[in-house]
């Protein structure tokens, strides 16, 4: 029996169907088909570069004459893992805050955890492109929420160019650093906390997006919402150096001003890979940054600058496999596909 008040079961006129109606879209099985052979040739991708990445890593920590000390490893692994664990979470926040949609946190890492495992393609779009489609409830949705991924990537390095930079201005012995000087580096905070301004932000990237044909921001985001995010990004930053001071305690001496310039040399480091547009992960650029910072504000030879970068690099990876690996067996990623679950 159908109730004629309902529009779902409310019978049509017999000339055809009501105007407004739309026959739902069906894919065809071949592009079922070529949409799974797709998504296999890129998640054997990611296996593939980060095994030879995991590889080549391993094998120059394995040259290295250095006494494991488990207690520390484990401890910067827990480190790392609350720094990756904080990052993935502040994605649901950031896009509530930006286009409006709610997603809940561990969703929100689960998206991240997997999306992350991109950046080890060539390439930079990868994670990003993956970030978006997971957010996404559906294709109309993909648009915006590479919006919202891509202002969330330009936030979360300009936090780390202003954590380096303060840290830099306010705690670190900057004679030892080879950085700008205290003016410049206050300069760049200043710089970053009044680009990140949504008054100063959302025109210029409005500008951006319209060059490309793509509509403007929906909303503008509160300041006070800006600054929270940023803070948290650089609770992040430093999270992650914090993993690499405590690998370095083992070898040297780590005082508060030499773990200052770690978590400076680490954020700038960071930030600079990101850069290195071809470079997946930023290997090479960030490595080299990382190594000659390292070098000058702490006393290492040269031989332990290397371990350190090179061990610093295989935590950060293991770390972010487990991430993702955590994600897939939790089964948050794929309810993922539709965020208006999590309401």
């Amino acid at each position: 029996m159908t109730n004629g008040n309902d529009p779902l079961t409310a019978p049509h006129d017999s000339d055809g169907p009501a105007p407004d109606e739309q026959p739902p879209a069906q894919s065809s099985p071949a592009r079922k088909w070529a949409f799974r052979l797709l998504k296999a040739v890129v998640f054997g991708a990611v296996i593939y570069y980060w095994c030879l990445y995991v590889e080549r890593h391993w094998r120059d920590l394995s040259a290295a004459n250095w006494r494991v000390d488990w207690t520390a490893v484990a401890l910067a692994c827990l480190v790392t893992f609350l720094g990756y664990l904080l990052r993935g979470c502040l994605w649901a926040p950031f896009r509530r805050e930006l286009i409006g949609k709610p997603m809940g946190c561990l969703q929100a890492f689960g998206i991240s955890s997997i999306s992350w495992m991109g950046r080890y393609l060539p390439g930079k779009v990868w994670a990003i492109a993956g970030k978006a489609y997971l957010s996404a409830g559906g294709k109309q949705d993909i648009a915006e929420n590479a919006i919202a991924v891509t202002v969330d990537i330009l936030w979360f390095q300009i936090s780390g160019l202003i954590l380096g930079s303060a840290v830099v201005f306010g705690v670190v012995d900057r004679a030892a650093l080879p950085v700008p000087s205290p003016l410049v580096a206050a300069l760049i905070v200043a710089i970053g906390l009044v680009g990140c301004h949504p008054r100063v932000f959302c025109p210029l990237f409005n500008r951006f997006l319209a060059w490309f044909g793509k509509p403007p921001l929906s909303t503008r985001p509160r300041y006070a919402y800006v600054l929270l995010f940023l803070l948290g990004n650089m609770i992040s930053y430093a999270l992650w150096a914090s993993g690499l001071a405590i690998l370095a305690a083992t070898i040297a001496p780590i005082g508060h001003s030499e773990f200052a310039s770690i978590v400076a040399v680490f954020s700038i480091a960071w930030v600079c890979g990101f850069l290195a547009v071809f470079a997946p992960a930023g290997i090479g650029v960030r490595d080299s940054i990382l190594a000659l910072g390292l070098q000058t504000t702490l006393i290492l030879t040269p031989a332990q600058v290397v371990f350190l970068v090179v061990a610093s690099r295989l935590l950060s990876t293991v770390i972010e496999m487990l991430c993702a690996l955590l994600s897939l067996a939790g089964r948050r990623a794929y309810p993922l596909f539709k965020p208006s679950q999590t309401r």
